[in-house]
């Protein structure tokens, strides 16, 4: 980059060393990428403040680069990726946040330009999902990885979607999929009040039947609240009644339970309980003693490790997380709030930053998977808030309110955040799901449609989408029961409800396809 050359360097044949195969290039001001076309005909870099793209034919047989084009590229482009199909090349353009399209010469390598598309601010890296249709551009002032679908035939890129990241996005690779992989087995885990014990359930992977119900895990306390870890291996349930977590092994084959090791004390009350993202981290939230606490988790051996402990304002009642793990979100039913909680990367400490309050008593949130909004539900006025989650601190701005049914209790989001469903406990005991269709407003805010809705069950308590975003499972009390309906993925809507008995009250429900 300081010598602003561009050099082939040959390997050698007997211990792979590198060796220089002869004279550097010139190239423009500050080359930092560069991609081979894949014949190796080709090569293309970009001179970010030459504010260009050198074009190189390579010689067959010495690699030698000689520059045949050099073409404009806007203000500072800093990453350039080429189509699978080799049609195209794309530039990100660091200082104007724009993608530049270029069709490529078959014959000769030479780029036109043909589209320019905005991009969240100061996109720096670039790369193709293995089938060329979508692009993925990190945004990295916005701390974002925005998805284009690229037009196979003319090139041109239409914006789809968005997702957060942690701060300061560095890399960006896509894994390629391991076709030898078996696919796992899914399961669903329901806690029931009367009978101590976490019921276990096969689910099947084409109609989301609940079926083959193994013998339930039973329990010394009531467990109340689940969560899956993401490997899927373990089960973390909340034992409010005496104050403990327990960690549980999961058969892989059958789904079954196993306690690992003796169950981990926690404050008082621990209500709810979630795994960060990356599954290092679990987090238990405690009512009565109004306390969020987190613990390191080792996969390998199931262990946790104290690692912070914050004390919150009186009577927490709900918990949940944005997708990059960097904030925490505290509903205060009785206080008509939401409180904010930053973590700390590196410590791991829990601060608390700038929450807000929501009239209507907050019941259950949920963070949408993109990370870049909030959704709250409000048991007293039958209301759901879109809220907008800022990615520099976390903090939520109000957007919209939408109606849904009575008592809202749960909120549950499909795999991408294009629906979202929300259980009501109802005022006549008939369970009510609400079905709300979730758009990207461009590059601004999002908003939320109703779409319509469903009864399920008497009393739902739960409700959870599995990892295919086909079916949604509803956990109801007065009935008992856990129903299982079909989701329509081109609008979102219900149907085909299967009902399952449990012969006990639900408390808590998880399936192993999803976080939680």
């Amino acid at each position: 980059m300081t010598t602003n050359t561009v050099r082939a360097v040959a390997l050698s044949a007997s211990t792979h060393a590198p060796l220089s195969a002869g004279p550097a290039a010139s190239t423009g001001l500050a080359p930092t990428d560069a991609t081979v076309s894949r014949d190796g005909r080709f090569l293309y870099v970009n001179c970010q403040l030459g504010n260009r793209i050198d074009v190189f034919s390579i010689d067959p047989l010495s690699g030698l680069p000689g520059r045949n084009q050099i073409q404009p590229a806007g203000t500072q482009p800093v990453a350039l990726v080429l189509a699978p199909s080799g049609k195209f090349l794309y530039a990100s353009g660091s200082a104007d946040s724009l993608l530049r399209a270029y069709s490529v010469e078959r014959d000769t390598g030479r780029l036109a330009e043909i589209a320019v598309t905005p991009t969240g601010s100061r996109p720096s890296l670039l790369t193709f999902d293995p089938t060329g249709k979508r692009l993925y551009s990190v945004a990295s002032d916005a701390y974002e990885v925005e998805i284009f679908e690229a037009d196979a035939s003319l090139g041109v890129l239409a914006r789809s979607e968005s997702v957060r990241t942690r701060e300061l996005p560095l890399g960006l690779a896509i894994l390629p999929a391991d076709e030898t992989a078996q696919q796992k087995s899914h399961f669903a885990y329901v806690s029931t009040s009367d009978s101590d014990e976490v019921a276990v359930f096969s689910v099947d992977p084409q109609s989301g039947s609940l079926a083959n119900i193994v013998d339930p895990l039973p329990s010394a306390g009531q467990r109340q609240e689940l969560a899956v870890h993401p490997s899927l291996a373990w089960v973390f349930a909340t034992r409010a009644s005496d104050g403990m977590l327990d960690v549980l092994a999961v058969n892989p084959h059958s789904g079954a339970l196993t306690p690992q090791g003796a169950p981990f004390a926690t404050a008082a009350d621990p209500i709810a309980v979630l795994c960060d993202p990356s599954g290092a981290r679990v987090h238990v939230l405690c009512g009565a003693s109004a306390t969020l606490q987190s613990f390191g988790f080792d996969a390998v051996a199931g262990t946790l490790v104290p690692l912070a402990s914050a004390a919150l304002p009186p009577a927490p009642s709900a918990l949940a997380i944005d997708p990059t793990g960097r904030f925490l979100y505290v509903a205060r039913r009785s206080f008509d709030r939401i409180e904010t909680l930053a973590i700390d990367p590196l410590t791991a400490d829990l601060v608390l930053t700038a929450g807000i309050d929501l009239a209507g008593e907050p019941t259950d949130l949920a963070v949408l998977p993109d990370g870049r909004y909030l959704l709250a539900a409000s048991a007293a006025t039958g209301l759901v808030t879109l809220c907008e989650l800022s990615e520099l601190d976390g903090s939520l701005t109000p957007i919209v309110t939408r109606p849904v049914g009575a008592n809202p209790v749960s909120i549950a989001s499909d795999p991408i955040g294009r629906f979202l469903y929300v259980g009501s406990r109802d005022t006549a005991g008939v369970g009510d799901i609400s079905v709300l269709r979730f758009a990207p407003n461009a590059l601004l805010t999002g908003f939320v449609t109703s779409v319509g809705s469903v009864t399920a069950g008497q009393n739902p308590i739960a409700v959870r989408v599995d990892g295919s975003g086909s079916h949604l499972y509803v956990a109801a009390e007065t009935s008992r029961d856990v129903t299982r309906l079909s989701i329509d993925r081109s609008t979102g809507l219900l149907g085909n409800p299967e009902s399952t008995s449990m012969g006990a009250t639900p408390r808590g429900l998880a399936l192993s396809s999803t976080r939680r």
